[in-house]
């Protein structure tokens, strides 16, 4: 904008500032010019509605008792409007009832009797006479010197009785003229208002732009220290967050040209990690099974070529031949079941069962295993505790961490159990007696495959590795916590597992 030769540059705010007012000011006269217009319109259409509500509103309640009909016709008068009760019959017209309210409207004169004649003339009676409807009729009437026009209404009770109500257009024409005064006050008063609040929030709109503007100049000039104030989600807290975001991008970008190296390091040994876990797999899958085949084989071919042997003989190698396919078969299932856990093909069931009576069921099925090694097993369970999980899968869980104790024991070891509440949760733990884990191992115990020091197990006990990879799978599928500590005389296996709210979870199950 330019004035007298010099350039004016409005700012933000007040370019906000002037377009809201406008916006207001613009709503105010067009509702001043309308209304000045219309209200009155509006207002006479209004109580013509009105007029024709009351007057078939009287009729029906003619119609039904004369008690009601005096009542509804007192209320109307109360409505600022006349009401007239008039028969008609051999030409001649007698007025039966008239207004009470003399204070506004005089009693009966030849004014009155001439529009009740003209109504009659005009065949408007008639008009009416066999039908339900309304007669409107808008005039100037002289009365006390003063020209006053009225809407007058004329309907039919029944037989030759007709009712008349009236009310001046001067009470209409005074009610819209008072209305857009007031509306005018309110418009005014509310614009002023309107002004002042706008002025001081076009201010708390444009500050944090004002922010952004300051945080660009900054980065601009590589100054990543301060940032923008995010105080809202809508698009100017976005566009701050953009800047924040910018100026992180921006700075790390930089930094990254001096920490390239290490973080190339660090990608390689990530990289060399992944490959030797890959290597370690495949060797260790690559040997479990080779060992159980080398025998099966082995003993088979021992069969084929010692025909002469004794049947003992025979069938310790059938025997033999048997256990390490079972073995193998054993191996093969806990892969596959691995494999489907991991891949996220297995869907929960989840139900409402008691912790305790599963542990209880684990030790009394592994009883036989238990007394044969010497094996003592002591319990600390909370009966009343109910959980809600895939009964199968926590079973399967609850197995293979008691099947790990008993395999590193030791020589008349000692496994407990325990199941107790803490906080909102259900801790379930399982001890076993022994050597301790190396603390280089703690955090791969639950890897595939991976066993740490191998001389921890008792002697003849079979283990693949896989076991403690299942229960990490079941358990992310549940998202609960697990985990593995030493103490001071052995090791502890817990996970978590979450209470069973029994109204809900059964309504859950049912559905």
């Amino acid at each position: 904008m330019k004035f007298k030769g010099r350039e004016f540059h409005f700012n933000l705010r007040t370019k906000l500032f002037m377009l809201i007012a406008g916006i207001l000011l613009f709503n105010i006269i067009l509702t001043l010019f309308f209304g000045s217009t219309l209200f009155g319109r509006l207002y006479t259409a209004d109580k013509k509605a009105e007029l024709r509500q009351n007057a078939l509103e009287l009729k029906e309640d003619y119609a039904d008792s004369a008690e009601s009909f005096w009542l509804q016709l007192l209320e109307t008068e109360d409505k600022n409007m006349a009401v007239c009760m008039f028969r008609v019959g051999w030409g001649e017209i007698s007025i039966e009832y008239y207004t009470r309210q003399n204070t506004q409207y005089s009693s009966v004169n030849e004014t009155t009797v001439n529009k009740l004649r003209r109504f009659y003339t005009l065949r408007n009676y008639e008009g009416i006479l066999n039908s339900n409807r309304v007669y409107f009729e808008e005039t100037a009437e002289e009365r006390t010197q003063d020209t006053t026009g009225y809407l007058t209404v004329f309907i039919h009770l029944g037989n030759d009785r007709f009712l008349m109500l009236e009310t001046p257009e001067q009470y209409i024409q005074e009610t819209a003229a008072l209305t857009v005064r007031y509306v005018s006050l309110i418009s005014a008063i509310t614009f002023l208002i309107a002004v002042v609040l706008v002025f001081f929030a076009s201010g708390s709109v444009t500050r944090p732009i004002r922010e952004v503007q300051q945080a660009a100049e900054r980065i601009s000039m590589l100054n990543f220290e301060k940032k923008c104030e995010v105080r809202s989600q809508d698009e100017i807290g976005k566009l701050a967050d953009s800047i924040n975001h910018m100026s992180d991008r921006l700075q790390e970008s930089i930094s990254s040209l001096m920490d390239s190296n290490e973080l190339l390091r660090d990608d390689l040994l990530r990289q060399e990690q992944s490959e030797q876990m890959r290597r370690r797999f495949i060797a260790n899958v690559s040997h479990d099974f080779k060992t159980p085949l080398t025998l099966i084989v082995s003993y088979a071919e021992a069969l084929r070529d010692t025909g002469d042997a004794d049947e003992k003989t025979r069938q310790e190698y059938m025997n033999i031949i048997m256990e390490e396919g079972n073995k193998l078969s054993g191996l093969v299932k806990s892969l596959l079941e691995l494999s489907r856990l991991e891949s996220g093909s297995v869907e929960l069931q989840r139900s409402v069962f008691s912790i305790s009576e599963m542990l209880k069921d684990t030790v009394h099925k592994h009883q036989i295993l238990l007394q044969k090694n010497q094996i003592t097993v002591q319990t600390d369970l909370d009966d009343s505790l109910i959980v809600f999980a895939d009964y199968e899968k926590i079973e399967r869980v609850v197995s293979n961490l008691f099947e790990n104790a008993m395999k590193y024991s030791g020589e008349q070891g000692r496994i407990c159990l325990f199941a107790k509440q803490e906080e909102d949760v259900c801790v379930v733990r399982v001890f076993n007696s022994g050597s301790q884990i190396a603390e280089e191992d703690l955090e791969n115990i639950f890897v595939s495959f991976y066993r740490g020091d191998k001389a921890r197990a008792r002697d003849g006990m079979q283990s693949y590795g896989i076991g403690l990879a299942i229960v990490k799978a079941i358990m992310d599928m549940h998202g609960q916590h697990y985990g593995v500590r030493n103490m001071p005389d052995g090791v502890e296996f817990w996970f978590d597992l979450q209470l069973a709210d029994l109204d809900t979870d059964e309504e859950e199950i049912e559905e």
